[in-house]
């Protein structure tokens, strides 16, 4: 016994669909093809071809191709957790997974973000800007291209976005100024999909500002985080296609299952 599907187009009425177990001679007598059949005395055309179940539960449970996905937000926003939360589903799926973070994942690229995360680094805009770029011409070329190309997905913590945010509007260096940059450091590669934690300026002074240690980024005045709020905010309303904004005051474990539930979406 092999399992079959079947369509059967009568004449006059609506199209039928089906499945069922038929014996090897019952198929050899259809010819695997096509065959006419006389049903309640209406002409039907009835087609038979294998079915598969196997090919049918790989359909409903494929893997997510590979895809570029960033995580970006204000300072004490969450984004380390949930990317440790992702990964470690993609693990349980089999999914082949890359996780870095910005700057760095590159000898280089931890030596620039070592001077960039000093507080006693006293750097202008514009340098801070150069390092930047430079840490992430070198993974985008060395590490996430390769590993995108070998079918991999890349789970990146910040990416160019945080540039337009926190060189081009914080450090009022411009939008326009740091997007073109961007786009010569990266080659033109932009994330598949943007997971943006928002938190208000209320909860960056209970995570990080009340702390009084930390990076100089952390460290900013609250002027400073509000802009970079609402410069994600901007971002977000840019591009609605790719960015996906999470509230960043509910539980990891909430945030968690709205993640894997966009990305059931998107695949």
């Amino acid at each position: 016994m092999i399992a079959v599907s079947w369509t059967v187009e009568p004449v006059g009425h609506e199209q039928q669909n089906g499945q069922r177990q038929i014996g090897d001679s019952q198929l050899a007598q259809s010819g695997h093809l096509q065959t006419h059949a006389k049903l309640y005395g209406i002409g039907h055309l009835i087609t038979l071809a294998p079915y598969n179940k196997r090919e049918q539960k790989t359909t409903l449970n494929k893997p997510i191709p590979a895809m570029f996905i960033t995580f970006e937000g204000p300072e004490g926003c969450g984004k380390t957790t949930q990317i440790e939360k992702l990964k470690a589903w993609f693990a349980g799926k089999g999914q082949p997974c890359l996780t870095l973070r910005e700057p760095g994942g590159t000898h280089a690229g931890e030596r620039i973000r070592a001077i960039l995360k000093d507080g006693q680094s006293s750097l202008t805009p514009m340098s801070e800007l150069l390092l930047f770029l430079a840490a992430r011409a070198q993974i985008t070329q060395t590490v996430i291209r390769p590993a995108l190309e070998r079918g991999e997905c890349v789970i990146c913590d910040r990416f160019t976005d945080s540039t337009v945010v926190y060189q081009g509007a914080m450090r009022s260096l411009g939008w326009a100024f740091c997007q073109e940059q961007n786009l010569a450091a990266t080659g033109g590669l932009r994330p598949d999909l943007t997971f943006l934690l928002m938190i208000p300026l209320s909860v960056i002074r209970e995570r990080v500002i009340s702390r009084g240690q930390g990076d100089r980024f952390d460290l900013m005045g609250e002027e400073h985080h509000q802009m970079v709020i609402d410069g994600y905010s901007k971002i977000a309303e840019q591009n609605p296609d790719r960015v996906k904004i999470l509230d960043g005051t509910l539980s990891p474990e909430a945030i968690h299952t709205e993640i894997i539930s966009c990305l059931s979406r998107r695949n």
